[in-house]
């Protein structure tokens, strides 16, 4: 109907509202009978309404198509079609970038705004800190503030000459770049000095990393918790919970908080608001509010001016370009839907598409993600974003010249994003030992694995004990620790183990009372459920039965293991005991362990630029993710700890009463590349090892000194053959040259 289609043209928005809730539960995310009730009532009354209809049409976010995805997959008889519609302007299908209805104009409204303060802080020779829109992701305030934007020509002369004339005065702060408050303050600082004015553009899901550390710190702890919340915590005492010992940007932090107000909003986002599964605060409003107490206590600011710009751009009637990629996005999916088009499909304009010149393309609706963000390297150079004014501290010691050209820069951490990716836990605080002694790792973020480890925060409790053993409990722990310190971006997943023998005895490991004090925390989806992941494994009591493969739940827990988030996976009845002696029911507990790793990462969007094996008997997870093209970044790091036998994991199938087919089978290997990963795991005999399968899945292999890594390549060769030829790399573990001996380190310059 042509006076139809006319009146939704060039609305500013959905006239109908949104919807934030999940209208299709996971059956396995329900924690009690009542919600499982609950949930299958709301997805069946959901499927049954979204079948009645010829087809399923939706806009919005990457929230938005990911349900439409799901949809696809439930009902993949109905014609089901979507297109992107955000501000954000993150949106990704299919491996790919993909424009996005609205971030056009959104870029105009904030873009006319943030060059108007520019231009006010060089006439009044000012401070100004602006606040924008997005939570993990930068890229509306980078294309808004950006000192060379692409729209240059397509501006009024008016709007040109002020960017050309103050440029130099803006500086931008996004989630994905982890930097410190003083970082802020003195590159502002310096500014100012040199040009008259200064802007900070930032972004409102921005978090410096010794702010994330001690709210998430300060979160965990029950006991403040409830003193905050029956108002017998002072804001005054505030300040002096801070960690002033973990550096100067702590003891910056501090001192910040003296100030009652900002204190107060640290003490409501810590104590009241909530988490995502990443561990980043869900809404955090007023991050310029830190930003301001900076520039004025750590800059030497007198007055620093605040502005908000926030839903005038969600709201704003569209310009022509997205007027006419909205009238071409609605003509090609509606013939998608007059020609009957099933399996679910998105109407794109992707990254670099003009839809000027161009028709937008039509592709299956899959791999809906918000990876298009100043995190990929191939959108968003870093030398490009420094040149257009994007500040973190890894740029700290490099310069830019007069016409915005970068020089050669000397590369450091900006590794604290996950901030999920921005990705939790990581410190850019003590970035300097990346950038002195491993710059490749800089920006790289790591998922390390251990079927053990030691939580000192567990000390005084059977737990702690339950979870760890030997040497490489006590590596693990500390190795998370240490991460955080010198700046990695980093996350440890291991079993909770739910049993221990004590004089004799098998006794049930009571985690409430670490729940109970903060020490230990449940792990929420974003509708606000605990997250409770389903996998699949053999049953341990009858393993030889094909028919039997009961789904296992697997909670997910966290704790903060001296700055790195630690996941922890509980299925009681699989994992029971820490390296059990029953080999039917060790095979299966290194699967469902291995496969509920993986799973927990991609519920997270969690895709690491390292994936560490400690270990062979974590391999299930790495062959799971190798499998997955979306891992096809992960490099995979396999560390042998030990060469006796325990450690290698090597799966006789007879000694088992079993096959290796049925072994197979249990790995869950996808069926479409199942003979691809069989021979990965699979030696003459009916043995199923995992050792080799680690050595085979590996990019780099490592053992943990010089000495054991010669050992190990023979060991490697005696076990597979004199041809097996692999190179594997000794890494001193737990010290530096300051612990070795004189003569030791002379002998080793030597050769």
């Amino acid at each position: 109907d042509p006076l139809l289609a006319l009146d939704f043209l060039g609305q500013s928005s959905t006239p109908y509202g949104s919807s934030r809730q999940d209208p299709v539960p996971s059956l396995e995310k329900a924690k009690t009978e009542e919600d499982r009730i609950k949930f299958e009532k709301i997805r069946k009354t959901t499927l049954s309404n979204v079948s009645g209809f010829k087809f399923l049409y939706g806009t919005g976010g990457n929230d938005h198509l990911g349900l439409l995805e799901k949809f696809s997959k439930l009902l993949p008889e109905l014609i089901i079609v979507g297109t992107f519609k955000s501000i954000d302007g993150d949106g990704w299908v299919v491996g790919k970038p993909a424009q996005m209805l609205g971030f056009h104009t959104a870029v105009g409204v904030y873009q006319r705004e943030i060059w108007a303060v520019a231009q006010n802080a060089f006439t009044h020779n000012q401070w100004h800190v602006v606040e924008t829109f997005g939570r993990a992701c930068g890229k509306l305030a980078y294309e808004s503030g950006r000192r060379y934007p692409d729209n240059f020509n397509e501006l009024s002369k008016e709007e040109q000459r002020k960017i050309t004339e103050f440029r130099d005065l803006v500086m931008i702060i996004a989630p994905e770049k982890a930097t410190s408050l003083r970082s802020i303050a003195e590159h502002a600082k310096k500014i100012k000095k040199e040009h008259g004015g200064v802007v900070v553009v930032v972004t409102e899901g921005f978090m410096p990393p010794e702010l994330k550390a001690e709210m998430l710190r300060l979160g965990s702890d029950q006991e403040l918790r409830e003193r905050w919340l029956r108002h017998d915590l002072p804001v005054e005492g505030i300040s002096g919970l801070i960690h002033t010992t973990r550096g100067e940007a702590f003891t910056d932090l501090s001192k910040l908080l003296e100030d009652p107000e900002l204190a107060a909003q640290f003490a409501k986002t810590a104590w009241q608001a909530e988490f995502d599964p990443h561990g980043n605060v869900t809404k955090l409003a007023g991050i310029s509010n830190f930003i301001i107490k900076a520039l004025e206590v750590l800059g030497g600011s007198h007055k620093v001016n605040r502005v908000v710009l926030n839903y005038e751009a969600r709201g704003a009637t569209p310009d022509a370009y997205d007027i006419l990629m909205g009238e071409k996005l609605g003509v090609v999916a509606a013939q998608v839907i007059n020609q009957g088009i099933t399996g679910g499909k998105a109407v794109i304009y992707f990254e670099g598409m003009n839809p000027l010149t161009q028709e937008p393309e039509v592709v299956d609706l899959k791999g809906v993600s918000a990876d298009n963000n100043l995190n990929n390297p191939d959108l968003y150079p870093e030398e490009e974003l420094i040149r257009n004014g994007v500040y973190w501290k890894k740029q700290a010691s490099s310069a830019v010249d007069n016409q915005g050209t970068p020089f050669r820069r000397v590369r450091e951490s900006g590794l604290g994003r996950v901030s999920p990716a921005g990705k939790v836990s990581s410190s850019a605080v003590e970035s300097d030992w990346l950038r002195n002694n491993a710059n490749e790792l800089i920006d790289k973020t790591i998922v390390t694995l251990s079927m053990e480890g030691n939580i000192p925060e567990f000390e005084d409790y059977d737990a702690q004990n339950a979870n760890t053993k030997g040497g490489l409990g006590a590596y693990f722990g500390d190795k998370l620790e240490g991460l955080f310190e010198i700046g990695m971006t980093a996350y440890g997943i291991m079993p909770a183990y739910s049993k221990i023998r004590k004089d004799g005895q098998a006794i049930n490991i009571d985690y409430q009372e670490l729940i109970d004090k903060g020490i230990l925390q449940r792990v929420y989806t974003d509708d606000g459920k605990p997250l409770v992941l389903g996998v699949h494994a053999w049953d341990e009591e009858d393993h030889s039965n094909a028919y039997k493969n009961p789904l296992r739940k697997v909670q997910v827990f966290m704790v903060n293991r001296g700055g790195t988030p630690l996941y922890l996976l509980y299925s009681p009845k699989v994992l029971d005991f820490l390296y059990v002696g029953d080999r039917a029911r060790r095979f299966a507990q290194e699967v469902v362990f291995g496969k509920a790793a993986y799973e927990l990462m991609k519920e997270l969007k969690l895709i690491p630029d390292i994936l560490h094996l400690n270990e062979a008997h974590t391999v299930v997870a790495a062959a799971q993710a190798r499998a997955d093209s979306l891992f096809n970044k992960t490099a995979i790091i396999y560390t042998n700890h030990t060469i006796v036998p325990g450690g290698l994991e090597v799966f006789q199938a007879t000694g088992l009463h079993t096959d290796d087919n049925r072994m197979m089978y249990s790995i869950g290997i996808p069926e479409h590349k199942h003979l691809q990963f069989r021979s990965t795991f699979l030696r003459p005999g009916g043995i199923v090892d995992f050792c080799y399968a680690a050595i085979r899945l590996a990019d780099v292999i490592n053992a943990v000194s010089d000495e054991h890594a010669i050992a190990t390549r023979k060991l490697f060769k005696d076990m597979y053959g004199k041809d097996f030829d692999i190179q594997v790399i000794g890494v001193l573990n737990g010290s530096g040259k300051t612990w070795k001996n004189d003569l030791l380190i002379k002998l080793e310059k030597e050769g």
